[in-house]
């Protein structure tokens, strides 16, 4: 859900609009909110003004949202891919 967001909207430029957001998300007002401000203190986006946001985060570094149990098999191949760019 947030790598579905962020690439869609990356491909429209690094400053987008709370009502994009929300288009994208298909999501309630309330849920998009929370998912934005999620975004926001992780670092992926900042906002720039009242429902402005600014994406932060290069496409390169975007690792997949992945299972605890699985997420050193795959941490392990992420960086080795990162490492080679």
């Amino acid at each position: 859900m947030r790598i579905k967001l962020i690439d869609q909207l990356a491909s429209k430029g690094s400053i987008f609009s709370f009502k994009e957001a929300k288009e994208i998300l298909e999501f309630d007002y309330l849920t998009t909110k929370v998912v934005l401000s999620r975004l926001e203190k992780k670092g992926w986006i900042e906002r720039i003004e009242k429902g402005k946001y600014m994406i932060m985060i290069r496409k390169s570094t975007i690792v997949p949202i992945i299972h605890k149990n699985k997420k050193e098999l795959f941490e392990d191949k992420m960086e080795t891919r990162l490492l080679q760019r």
